[in-house]
């Protein structure tokens, strides 16, 4: 007896999909972020953690509607897929928040690679139905070296970088 399991191996495909990437955007989950950044420590790579957290989303959602906030998550994934080499890995972590995991370069680099997405987010327009909004970015950094204990305690320096950044950006 012969059965056909293409249809069964599509579904697979698209389950494990699902299970690594987030639906909306495309980009890694934070499941398989925190994995990834977990075996750059553990194999002692060099490079650079980016958190980021968007700023005046909620006024998006809150005027235009949800789906509105989907398109603006969609179109800040695509930014950042341009502002990132392909070998990046590069998520959304949670509803308004990305992070990046640049390897090999140092603060210096990942400062040039900071500006150039805050500009390309800031002159980026959110447009729907005919409404027109403007977001903004604020981007913490932290360094993987060999004084790096954990990826927490690299996810944590950054993170409170990008807190930092938002609170000074008023």
């Amino acid at each position: 007896m012969i059965e056909d399991i293409t249809e069964l191996h599509a579904v697979n495909e698209q389950l494990k999909e699902l299970a690594h990437h987030d639906y909306l955007t495309g980009l890694a989950n934070k499941f398989t972020f925190d994995k990834k950044l977990a075996e750059k420590v553990k194999t002692k790579q060099t490079g650079v953690l980016f958190c980021m957290d968007l700023d005046k989303f909620k006024n998006i959602n809150d005027t235009a509607g949800h789906a509105a906030g989907d398109k603006a998550l969609v179109e800040v994934a695509q930014v950042l897929r341009l502002s990132f080499k392909k070998d990046d890995v590069i998520a959304r972590i949670g509803g308004d928040e990305f992070a990046a995991f640049v390897s090999g370069i140092d603060m210096n680099t990942a400062a040039i690679i900071k500006s150039g997405i805050t500009k390309a987010i800031e002159h980026h327009l959110i447009t729907y139905k005919g409404q027109t909004f403007h977001l903004g970015i604020s981007i913490g950094m932290a360094e993987l070296d060999e004084n790096t204990i954990s990826s927490k305690q690299l996810m944590l320096q950054a993170d409170t970088a990008a807190y930092e950044a938002k609170s000074n950006r008023g």
